[in-house]
């Protein structure tokens, strides 16, 4: 009998949905999430499928939990106590709005439920409507802070959880970057089950999807970057948000440089100097190793650091403790003959794998022409490369003014050679070479132009 009565049932509700004038429609969802001791709009339209004036009719049934109140809406508002709005008009083919609202208690955990009915005297809808102060799921991270070397990537790992009782679809959203200079972004779900950068997934009640923020530097990134990424249940309101910071470490030793060339009168000395630093955490042994030393027969080199040996020692090296500097000098002693001379100088530390290089150069004069000396070789120029910024090539141009051993090398950032593009005589005049970065990553690079005991170097940048 029971079996049958709701056959029946099914039966009279089927016919009355294909023949009803009207129709209901969500404005977003019928399920909602509020904070404790706030209020919540759920609702949408009735609709008029006809040619006439319809009569619709509003009811409420509802099981609240302690301290919730809802209240109607429906051509007007009424307080709670109110179960019911009866006879609304909705002209031809209008749309009429309605709306429940849920206000909970100061503390609740629990969800409260509502029946909306509709009833326009020959069709009849019911419709639940659910408000929650527990949000539809639940996200957790294992790290928002990073320190990486420049080269390298950091992905950030987090967990996306659905909570409630039924499939959701979860969006992520308002990615908000401030990205140090050539460093790239990936986010999304799912990091080794979705494609990168999948910002939108379907979960199961109970399910679970990881997400991620990954950043990607290259051997020049240096900086901060910080992202803000928010992740929301797409038809409610309630939005997870978290900020993600990852910085590139300073390199474990700097050194700095107050002059690389100088012009002195023949026969004097001259004192290059600077100093070298530790950045790091850890006390280490820094050295400055003479790489080449193309001086004058006539002419010797010493170097200072922490020591100062003689002329014939190539290495010098000297503990610095974390946070420490240490001075170094490197001194040319010339003859009573003009000529010029160059010392290239390696700089690094035990346990890193960096290598700082750097090149001093002196020029003497006569004591005839003593007062003009600092006057620099005329025609002897490095004219620079274009076009700059380049990518994949680039053509770098200089002038001799004599016939001379020419050395033009490239560097990265860091000192280390990255090509020697020229390593020949060459005669005077202007001379242009191609240069292709292919292999190459993005990033600033430097030339050093040397002939001649003279040194000029140029910056360029190649942008993939």
């Amino acid at each position: 009998m029971k079996l049958r009565f709701i056959l029946i049932s099914f039966l009279l509700s089927l016919s009355l949905l294909y023949s009803q004038d009207y129709y209901v429609t969500f404005e977003m969802d019928s399920v909602g999430y509020l904070n404790q001791n706030n209020s919540l709009q759920l609702g949408g339209y009735v609709h008029n499928t006809i040619t006439d004036t319809i009569t619709v009719s509003m009811f409420r049934d509802q099981n609240l939990p302690t301290g919730w109140l809802t209240s109607l809406c429906f051509g007007n508002c009424l307080p709670p106590q109110f179960e019911r709005i009866e006879n609304v008009k909705i002209p031809p083919h209008d749309s009429l709005v309605y709306e429940i609202s849920f206000v909970s208690p100061e503390i609740s955990s629990e969800e409260a439920k509502a029946q909306l009915s509709f009833w326009d005297g020959t069709s009849y809808v019911q419709y639940w409507f659910t408000a929650s102060t527990e949000p539809t799921f639940s996200a957790s991270v294992q790290d928002t802070l990073a320190e990486i070397n420049a080269g390298e990537s950091v992905v950030f790992n987090g967990m996306l959880k659905n909570t409630c009782k039924r499939q959701r679809v979860y969006k992520m959203f308002d990615i908000e970057e401030t990205l140090a200079y050539q460093w790239t972004l990936e986010a999304g779900f799912g990091y080794n089950v979705l494609a990168p950068n999948s910002r939108e997934v379907v979960l199961a009640a109970g399910d679970s999807i990881d997400f991620y923020l990954k950043y990607i530097t290259d051997n020049t990134s240096a900086g901060t970057s910080v992202t803000n990424i928010s992740i929301a249940d797409t038809f409610l309101n309630y939005i997870y948000s978290q900020k993600f910071e990852a910085s590139i470490l300073p390199p474990p030793f700097s050194i700095s440089v107050a002059d690389t060339s100088a012009d002195t009168l023949a026969g004097q000395s001259h004192e290059f100097s600077g100093y070298v630093f530790n950045n790091s955490a850890k006390a280490f042994t820094a050295f400055l190793v003479r790489e080449e030393n193309n001086i004058p027969a006539g002419w010797s080199t010493t170097l200072c650091f922490g020591s100062c040996p003689t002329s014939d020692v190539d290495s010098v090296n000297s503990l610095i403790n974390p946070g420490d500097s240490l001075e170094y000098k490197i001194t040319f002693y010339s003859d009573a003959t003009p000529a010029d001379g160059d010392v290239l100088m390696q700089f690094y530390a035990d346990g890193e794998t960096d290598t700082l290089r750097q090149a001093f150069s002196l020029h003497t004069t006569s004591t005839a022409i003593g007062e003009q000396a600092g006057i620099p070789v005329h025609g002897f120029e490095l004219l620079g490369n274009y076009p700059n910024p380049f990518n994949p090539t680039t053509a770098i141009s200089y002038q001799l003014s004599a016939i001379s051993r020419v050395e033009l090398t490239v560097f990265d950032i860091s000192g280390k050679t990255v090509q020697t593009l020229i390593n020949e005589r060459q005669e005077a005049g202007r001379h242009m070479v191609q240069f292709d970065a292919s292999a190459l990553s993005s990033g600033t690079y430097l030339y050093q132009l040397r002939a001649n005991g003279q040194i000029k170097t140029g910056k360029m940048l190649l942008l993939k």
